[in-house]
């Protein structure tokens, strides 16, 4: 009896056993997103006896390397070569049923979309954000399936709280991934920075207004009142402010009694607000000025007996 078990377990037979279907992808464009159908194939295995319970046992896969993908259900054809029987093994794939499996891919792409700081609570009532708030990078990378790293327009922080913060701050904040699972972000958190500064207010008077070419201005100055961050506002420089009226509103044709118009203050700093006072202004045509006739007056030869006298001498 123990003579025909050693004999059975060396004899060669075949036997057909079920294997899980690996694959490996080589097409960094696309993404597998459904499949294998089947998962499992039967592979029909020749060889000893004793070596094929043991198959049966740890069920090589059988392996199918995909190097050019495209969108959509593609057919694959599995071959007994692509089994991955461990060396030393004296077994053979034959075959392999079914012949073909399914595999669903979708095409890849990546993105380069800006970061938007979410701002939880701003700054104390008698605070303000000199200028706006900077971040670093300005932009991150968004790869995955095409079809949704299309429609991510930005990508957006945690809410930060910014009521404590008083002067220049910086701080690390994380990335809100809510809704972007399966998505690769080239990082996972950016730096945010600012200032905070108190408000401030300063009266800035008798800044003279540009008239347009042609026009006079009534009155030809005003009062500024600016309002913003202390340091900014400590730091302004008056003759870099500029108040002109908008050339937009400017009519073709002035009435003879002017038109108001309102007025446009440049060169303020980010942040900073500006009330003028008076806020419009009257806007008329300058006067033309006279023309005067100067005339070359000729010397006439003096001919009284004084004259005639002095000539002699």
């Amino acid at each position: 009896m123990l003579l025909w078990i050693t004999v059975s377990a060396d004899q060669i037979t075949a036997r057909w056993l079920p294997v899980p279907v690996e694959i490996e992808i080589r097409d960094a464009n696309h993404q597998l997103v459904a499949g294998p159908a089947p998962e499992d194939v039967e592979v029909r295995f020749s060889g000893p006896g004793r070596e094929l319970w043991e198959l049966a046992i740890t069920r090589p896969p059988i392996r199918l390397i995909v190097r050019d993908a495209s969108e959509g259900v593609q057919e694959f054809t599995l071959e007994p070569a692509q089994v991955q029987i461990p060396r030393g093994r004296l077994i053979t794939a034959v075959d392999v049923r079914p012949a073909t499996i399914q595999l669903a891919f979708q095409r890849l792409a990546s993105a380069q979309v800006p970061v938007q700081v979410q701002v939880r609570n701003g700054p104390g009532p008698e605070f303000m954000l000199v200028g706006s708030l900077r971040v670093q990078p300005t932009q991150v990378r968004v790869s995955g399936l095409a079809a949704r790293v299309n429609v991510v327009d930005a990508v957006v922080t945690r809410p930060i709280d910014l009521s404590g913060e008083v002067g220049p701050f910086e701080r690390r904040v994380a990335l809100d991934t809510t809704g972007l699972s399966g998505l690769k972000l080239s990082t996972a958190e950016v730096v945010v920075s600012g200032q905070i500064d108190r408000v401030a207010e300063r009266i800035i008077p008798g800044m003279p207004v540009q008239a347009p070419p042609g026009t006079l201005v009534i009155p030809g100055s005003v009062e500024l009142t600016v309002r913003g961050g202390e340091s900014v506002l400590g730091a302004l420089d008056r003759n870099a402010l500029q108040v002109v009226i908008p050339a937009e509103l400017v009519p073709a044709r002035i009435p003879p009694l002017g038109t108001e118009v309102p007025l446009r203050v440049g060169g303020l700093p980010a942040g900073v607000q500006v009330v003028a006072e008076p806020r419009t202004i009257r806007l008329i045509t300058a006067p033309e000025l006279p023309v005067t006739e100067i005339r070359t007056v000729t010397p006439q030869p003096d001919t009284t007996a004084a004259g005639q006298e002095a000539g002699s001498r």
